[in-house]
C-alpha cells in the first residue's frame, strides 16, 4: 500500500472514531437532540480521534500486547464502523426534524472566511506531503521515537528506556510517535513523509473547533472571522516551529487552546447537561495536551489556578449563575464542576503517568531538581531580561506573531469591563498565569538554564496564541445573535 493511501485511511479512521466518541459524550450527558455547527462537530472529532487513537495504542502496549499492523487495521475498522453508524443516525434525526430547510444561509463574510481557511488547510497538507522529516535536526525527537515504536512494536523498547536516547528526552509523551507509528503500520513500511499527515490535520481541528464554538456562541460571521484570524497567525503555520515542522509545540497549542475554548463554553452555561458536556470535552483535550508534551501538566495546573482565582476575584461568580443564588450554593456548583474536570482528566492520565514514572529523568529534570524556592528573592535580577524579552517577543516581532498580542492589548484597553467579565476574566488569568510561570521559572532556574528558557519562549508563547485569540473574540464579540441553547427536554417513559 502506498504511503498516501495509508495516511488517508489513518486520518479518516481516526476522525470517525472521534465522531463516535463525541456521540458517546452526547449520549452520556443527554445532549443528543441539540444541534451544533458542523465545524464544531468535525473539529472536535479530529482532536478526540487523534487522542483516542494514540491512547488506545499506548494502553494496548502497556498491558503487554504487541503493536502490529493487525492492531492498527482493527483500530481503523472499528472506528470507521462506529463513526459511520453515528453519522447515519445523525442524518436520520436531522431529516426527521426537517432542520435542513430551517438553517439560515451563511453570510458572504462567513463564506469568504471558509474559502480562505479551506485554501490554507489544503496548502498545509500539500506542503506537508512535499517535505520529509528532518531527522538530522536535533529536535526530531518524536519522529525518531515513532520509528523505534514501529520496529520494536512496544512502548517498552530498550531504546526508549535509555536515558541518553533521542537527545536526552526519554520522558517526552508518546501521542505523536504513536500516531506516526500508526501510519507506518498501515503502510507496511516507515515513510516519514506521509506520517506527518497528523500535523495539518490538527491544524484543521483547531480552526474548525474555534469557528464552530464561536459561531454557536456569537454569530457565524464572527466565529469564522476569528477562526481565520487564528488560522493565519504566522507562527502556527509557516514558522519553523509551527504545524509544518512536525514538532510538538503547535499540537500542544492546539489541544490546550481547544481545551480552554470548551472551558470558556462551559462557563456560559448555568450547570446542567450542556455544561457537563463541555467540561468533559475540556478535560479530555487537556489530558490530550499532557500526552503531547510535558508542558500540558503545567497548563493543567494553570487552568485550575485561573479557575479558582477568577471565582475569588468575582465574589464566587464566574459564569452565568442565577442572580438569586446564594454564595455557598454557587461555590458548591463550581467545586462540583472543578471536581468533574479534574477527576476525569486524572483517570485518563493514569496509564501514562504510571509509565512515565518508570522512565529515566531528562536533562531538564536534573536542572529542575536544582531549582530552589529560597533563591527567589536573590534572582529578582532575572526580571531585567525575562520581562523585556517577553515584551519584545510579543509586540516587536510582529512579523512572526502577526497581530494577536496587539489585538489582545487593544481589547483589554478598549473594553476593560467586558475584559474582566466572568468567562473573559478566566481567560485573562490563564494568560497572566502562564506568563508568570515562565518568569518564575527564569527566577528559580540555574544560570546555565536561562539561555535555554530564552530560546524556549518562542515555543511557549506559540502555545498561548489560541487563548489570546479567544480572549479577543470574546471581548470584541458582537451582540449574541444566537441565544444560548436550552436544556434538552427530559424524556418520559
Amino acid at each position: 500500500m502506498t504511503g498516501l493511501v495509508a495516511a488517508v485511511i489513518a486520518v479518516v479512521g481516526s476522525t470517525l472514531g472521534g465522531r463516535s466518541l463525541l456521540a458517546l459524550f452526547d449520549r452520556v450527558c443527554g445532549t443528543r437532540e441539540i444541534q451544533r455547527p458542523s465545524a464544531e462537530i468535525w473539529g472536535a472529532s479530529i482532536l478526540l480521534g487523534a487522542g483516542f487513537t494514540s491512547a488506545l495504542a499506548f494502553v494496548w502496549s502497556d498491558i503487554g500486547q504487541p503493536l502490529t499492523a493487525q492492531f492498527s487495521w482493527g483500530q481503523v475498522g472499528l472506528s470507521g464502523v462506529l463513526g459511520m453508524l453515528v453519522i447515519v443516525n445523525a442524518r436520520r434525526q436531522l431529516s426527521r426534524a426537517h432542520d435542513e430547510d430551517s438553517r439560515p444561509a451563511l453570510a458572504p463574510l462567513a463564506r469568504a472566511c471558509q474559502v480562505v481557511l479551506g485554501f490554507v488547510i489544503a496548502a498545509a497538507f500539500l506542503q506537508t506531503f512535499l517535505t520529509p522529516q528532518k531527522f538530522w535536526d536535533e529536535r526530531a525527537i518524536f519522529a525518531i521515537k515513532a520509528k523505534v515504536l514501529y520496529e520494536a512494536g512496544t512502548i517498552d523498547a530498550p531504546e526508549l528506556l535509555h536515558p541518553d536516547f533521542v537527545q536526552y528526552h526519554p520522558r517526552y509523551p508518546l501521542m505523536l510517535p504513536l500516531l506516526e507509528r500508526h501510519v507506518y503500520a498501515l503502510a507496511g513500511r516507515a515513510n516519514d513523509r506521509w506520517a506527518k499527515v497528523w500535523f495539518p490535520l490538527m491544524y484543521a481541528g483547531l480552526v474548525l473547533s474555534y469557528a464552530g464554538v464561536l459561531a454557536r456562541r456569537t454569530s457565524p460571521d464572527w466565529g469564522w472571522l476569528m477562526a481565520t484570524v487564528l488560522g493565519l497567525v504566522p507562527v502556527l503555520l509557516p514558522d519553523e516551529y509551527g504545524f509544518l515542522s512536525a514538532q510538538a509545540d503547535a499540537p500542544m497549542a492546539c489541544f490546550q487552546g481547544v481545551a480552554v475554548l470548551y472551558f470558556w463554553d462551559a462557563l456560559h452555561e448555568h450547570r446542567g447537561a450542556i455544561q457537563r458536556r463541555s467540561l468533559l470535552l475540556a478535560s479530555s483535550l487537556a489530558a490530550g495536551a499532557c500526552f503531547v508534551k510535558d508542558e500540558g501538566l503545567a497548563y493543567l495546573l494553570v487552568n485550575f489556578l485561573a479557575w479558582a482565582s477568577a471565582l475569588l476575584l468575582g465574589g464566587g461568580r464566574l459564569g452565568f449563575e442565577a442572580l438569586d443564588e446564594k454564595l455557598p450554593r454557587r461555590l458548591g456548583h463550581q467545586l462540583a464542576a472543578m471536581t468533574t474536570f479534574g477527576l476525569f482528566a486524572a483517570i485518563l492520565l493514569i496509564p501514562w503517568m504510571r509509565h512515565r514514572a518508570t522512565l529515566p529523568t531528562t536533562t531538564e529534570m536534573h536542572y529542575l531538581e536544582r531549582m530552589e524556592a529560597g533563591r527567589l528573592l536573590e534572582r529578582l535580577s532575572t526580571l531585567q531580561w525575562s520581562l523585556p524579552h517577553l515584551v519584545r517577543r510579543m509586540f516587536v516581532e510582529w512579523r512572526i506573531w502577526g497581530l494577536p498580542w496587539w489585538l489582545l492589548l487593544l481589547a483589554a484597553l478598549t473594553a476593560p469591563r467586558r475584559s474582566w467579565a466572568g468567562p473573559q476574566r478566566f481567560l485573562l488569568l490563564i494568560l497572566l498565569g502562564a506568563l508568570a510561570a515562565f518568569v518564575v521559572a527564569g527566577m528559580l532556574a540555574p544560570a546555565e538554564l536561562e539561555e535555554h528558557l530564552g530560546g524556549s519562549s518562542h515555543r511557549y508563547l506559540m502555545q498561548l496564541v489560541p487563548v489570546a485569540v479567544l480572549f479577543v473574540a470574546a471581548v470584541w464579540s458582537p451582540a449574541v445573535s444566537v441565544p444560548p441553547v436550552a436544556e434538552p427536554p427530559k424524556r418520559t417513559a
